[in-house]
């Protein structure tokens, strides 16, 4: 149980290397600092790489935001070094969670769901109190059935933020590819993903939770505190 809360990781502080510091660094790269767009790209990208390689050097585990985080703005930021069109941001940002909806939607063919694994695995939800009150056959299929309609949940929220990011995308970067104006779009359109995308997928996110634990409390007879690891 130790190790398991050491991976716990500061949200703040994981959300302000992956995100924020690289936004503000795109935004202002060139009032505050006085650099290029190329120079920016890559002083953004050294936060999200440096806060993963700290995290796997720490933990011998690779950190899943700063993985997503470094290449995001890599090829959000390679479309604007290689002057590709602009369209094409929207068109990346609205792919990333669509590769995520497919892989869940996948993932649930399986025996364990991605989702089951997520919330189990990282010790999200106690899974040895629970699996220990499935005792029957007709409990465990009633249980997977529970972790397929909360993975159609999930799976849902990645739609929404493709759509989200889609919009945003359109509506922030307007400037041509390779300008000034372009890298600060950018970093405008990053800083503006939280209370767009974030919050509603957020909200999504905790109704899922929700579904599952009420549902657990009527399949096993536990408490919530109980299911959540908060007893």
């Amino acid at each position: 149980m130790k190790n398991g809360k050491n991976r716990r990781e500061n949200l703040l502080v994981n959300v302000g290397f992956n995100i924020i510091i690289p936004a503000i660094v795109m935004m202002m790269f060139d009032d505050w600092f006085g650099i290029s767009p190329a120079l920016a790209l890559i002083l953004a990208l050294m936060f999200p790489l440096g806060y993963g390689g700290f995290a796997l050097f720490k933990d011998r585990k690779g950190n899943f935001f700063s993985i997503v985080g470094f290449f995001s703005v890599l090829i959000t930021g390679g479309i604007g070094l290689l002057q590709l069109p602009r369209e094409w941001v929207a068109t990346k940002e609205a792919s990333v969670p669509v590769i995520f909806f497919m892989f869940v939607i996948i993932s649930s063919f399986g025996r364990r769901t991605f989702l089951e694994k997520l919330l189990f695995d990282e010790n999200i939800l106690n899974s040895g109190v629970v699996y220990a009150h499935l005792q029957t056959s007709d409990q465990r299929a009633k249980f997977h059935k529970i972790m397929l309609r909360a993975s159609i949940i999930l799976a849902l929220s990645f739609l929404l933020s493709a759509v989200l990011n889609f919009w945003l995308a359109e509506t922030v970067v307007c400037s041509e590819s390779g300008t000034l104006e372009f890298t600060k779009e950018l970093g405008r359109m990053v800083a503006l993903s939280y209370p767009v995308i974030v919050l509603p997928c957020t909200l999504v996110l905790c109704y899922m939770l929700h579904y599952i634990v009420k549902k657990l409390e009527c399949l096993t007879g536990l408490s919530a505190d109980e299911i959540l690891h908060l007893k």
